[in-house]
């Protein structure tokens, strides 16, 4: 916001997805703000990325090894950025640092809701994913992915730029100071 209200010129594409569309509160408050907006969903960025200088993604967790962990599809923003030599920076204050090491989504993941996951979609859709798929098809909706460190730039935080790396000595000099 500071940039914006210092005159600074720059346009933010908010990337949403499906079922949540947790992007449309991004996109209402940086609207009020009266900084000009692009809103896609996640399966147009490739398209759009070409024309993107820098990505920002928030973080749930930064783990011990380095790696990422956010809401479902950062993963694949990071990735598709990376293709395109496009630099990716990690918003995560270092209260979210944690010794934990995960390397992929399906160790440790929370389940949304499959009623939330069906309820932007037509009624007959809901009706061909809840009556007419076999039984051997379940509806899987993930809440977070992991992303990994080397598709991350630089992690963001309260004390200033790190790299994903710097989790083991934050915590190290965290753990220091309580002592």
């Amino acid at each position: 916001m500071a940039c914006h209200e210092e005159g600074k010129q720059f346009s933010v594409v908010v990337v949403d997805s499906r079922p949540r569309l947790e992007g449309q509160e991004t996109l209402r408050l940086l609207c009020k703000k009266g900084i000009q907006c692009k809103y896609i969903f996640i399966n147009s960025l490739s398209y759009i990325m070409k024309k993107v200088t820098k990505v920002l993604l928030g973080a749930d967790t930064l783990l011990a090894n380095g790696y990422v962990a956010s809401k479902v599809g950062s993963s694949q923003i990071a990735l598709i950025a990376n293709s395109f030599n496009v630099p990716v920076l990690v918003c995560c204050e270092t209260y979210k640092f944690s010794d934990k090491v995960l390397a992929d989504s399906f160790v440790d993941n929370e389940l949304g809701s499959t009623d939330e996951f069906l309820l932007n979609l037509s009624e007959s859709r809901r009706n061909l994913l809840r009556n007419d798929l076999p039984s051997r098809v379940s509806l899987v909706d993930l809440t977070y992915d992991i992303t990994p460190p080397e598709f991350v730039t630089v992690v963001i935080t309260e004390r200033g730029s790190l790299p994903c790396t710097s989790v083991p000595v934050v915590l190290r000099v965290r753990q220091n100071v309580l002592q």
